[in-house]
């Protein structure tokens, strides 16, 4: 017999085997992703960790009357760190409250399965929804709790939407599905003071010395400009080279941009849909703040996403000129809580005008 023969049907051999087994292989994880477990086993995972602002989160999304008078804040750690949820109450005598629903980490897609929750799960209906946004940026990637948050078909749903990370999201949900039966797979080591108990959902962040932002303002500064440039160079319709363009399609496939700016329309159109109103919050950001254009992301955001009537839904840009000052903050975006208050009361002194 001919060896190439012998080893040309040996690998084709190898070859089935391997198909065979892979298609075995995955119905098994398909299987075990589409078990049926209820909503609250997902929530409890990370009670003891540093996200376990998301179990706080879902705890609180509980039917209630008093939601008719309350203004919800959604969004990332920039949220969760910002506004001071405890002094909005304390100074609304008008029977409106307020909770700050952030969670730690960006991603708009994390943001619009709380919401779909919130609205659709739940049937909760604010009175108002603030929606965050970063003062720099569009999110990057996704929250690390999304697979475990997301339902099946939330999670088959954003891969339709473009989420390029949708095979790592399929598998961490399996995953999380296993370890209802194993107990083995753990998402950190579990803290018992890591657990947010506040009554408020409003999180501090630690104080650090001017000297250290001001190095870190300076190692940011070139970078950062550059971005504020070009963002605002796009949105003024100016054409970009094609180096400027291959980098933006590079971030929308490698980073998930894109998907990210879906998730984002799709919260708007929940909302709207739901008859709930919402207004966009730009948080501010040191950098921006120095340049004197804090109105760049807000002009962006009205550029990008164009199914939103902006007409009915403000872009609060926080163009106070006390952010541009580094006591404010912990890193270019997190504001310290002397910065929380400031952007609090220039919040709360936005909505009670409007109101």
């Amino acid at each position: 017999m001919n060896n190439s023969s012998t080893s040309n049907s040996d690998f084709s051999r190898f070859v089935k085997r391997f198909l065979v087994h892979a298609l075995i292989l995955m119905c098994l994880i398909s299987c075990v992703f589409f078990l049926p477990l209820p909503g609250s086993y997902y929530f409890e995972i990370p009670r003891k960790t540093e996200y376990s602002k998301v179990s706080w989160v879902h705890d609180y999304l509980k039917p209630s009357d008093s939601w008719k008078n309350t203004v919800a804040f959604v969004g990332s750690s920039i949220c969760l760190n910002g506004i001071n949820d405890s002094l909005l109450n304390s100074w609304d005598s008008s029977g409106t409250s307020y909770v700050n629903l952030g969670i730690t980490h960006s991603c708009f897609a994390m943001t619009d399965v709380l919401l779909e929750q919130m609205i659709n799960e739940q049937n909760i209906k604010p009175k108002k929804v603030m929606l965050c946004f970063k003062g720099d940026a569009m999110n990057r990637n996704l929250h690390n709790l999304f697979p475990l948050a997301a339902n099946p078909n939330q999670i088959i749903q954003s891969g339709l939407n473009g989420n390029t990370q949708v095979i790592s999201s399929f598998l961490h949900h399996a995953a999380w599905n296993i370890h209802a039966a194993t107990g083995i797979f753990k998402l950190a080591d579990e803290k018992e003071e890591l657990e947010f108990k506040s009554v408020y959902g409003f999180k501090p962040q630690k104080t650090i010395g001017l000297k250290e932002i001001e190095k870190s303002y300076q190692r940011n500064k070139a970078g950062s400009e550059a971005n504020f440039n070009a963002i605002e160079a796009e949105t003024n319709g100016q054409k970009l080279g094609i180096k400027s363009k291959l980098f933006l399609l590079q971030a929308d496939i490698v980073q998930n941009i894109r998907f990210q700016r879906v998730s984002f329309e799709r919260s708007a159109r929940l909302l709207e849909k739901a008859g709930i109103p919402f207004d966009i919050i730009v948080y501010p950001n040191l950098v921006s703040a120095r340049m004197g254009k804090p109105h760049v992301m807000a002009d962006y955001i009205k550029r990008t996403f164009a199914s939103i009537d902006f007409a009915k839904h403000r872009v609060i840009a926080v163009d106070d000129t006390c952010f541009a000052n580094s006591r404010y903050y912990v890193d270019m975006n997190h504001l310290n809580p002397q910065g929380a208050n400031q952007l609090t009361r220039f919040i709360y002194n936005t909505i009670s005008a409007e109101q």
